[in-house]
C-alpha cells in the first residue's frame, strides 16, 4: 500500500487523499523499525542459527546483524521529521517538473 500511495501521491501532488496516505506511512513505518530490530535479533539469538544459515546461506544473518547493529530507538523521532522534511521538497519537485499535469491521471 505504502508503494501505490507513493506513486500516486507523486503522480498528482495536488491529492490530498494519497498526500495524507504518505504522511501516514512515513510516520509509522519509522516505528515499525523497532519491531523489525526485535526479530532480527531474535533470530540472531534463536538456537536454530545453524539451520537458518544452512537453508538461507551466511549472508541472511550477516544481513540481519547489521539491521540490528543500525537502528537505534532513539533514532525514530529523527526519521520520522526526516520524512516530513522531504515530503514537501518532493512535492516541489514533481509540480515543477509538472508531473501534477501527468496526462494518464485519470486512469490511477
Amino acid at each position: 500500500m505504502y508503494t501505490i500511495s507513493y506513486i500516486r501521491n507523486t503522480l498528482d501532488t495536488t491529492d490530498e487523499f494519497y498526500e495524507k496516505e504518505v504522511e501516514y506511512n512515513d510516520e509509522h513505518f519509522a516505528a515499525l523499525g523497532v519491531e523489525t530490530t526485535m526479530l532480527s535479533k531474535a533470530i540472531l539469538e534463536c538456537k536454530f542459527t545453524d539451520e537458518i544459515n544452512n537453508e538461507y546461506g551466511p549472508e541472511y544473518l550477516v544481513i540481519e546483524k547489521r539491521e540490528v547493529d543500525k537502528f537505534k530507538d532513539e533514532l525514530v523521532p529523527y526519521i520520522q521529521q526526516e520524512a516530513n522534511l522531504s515530503v514537501p521538497f518532493e512535492e516541489g519537485m514533481s509540480s515543477k517538473a509538472g508531473l501534477s499535469l501527468f496526462p494518464f491521471n485519470s486512469f490511477l
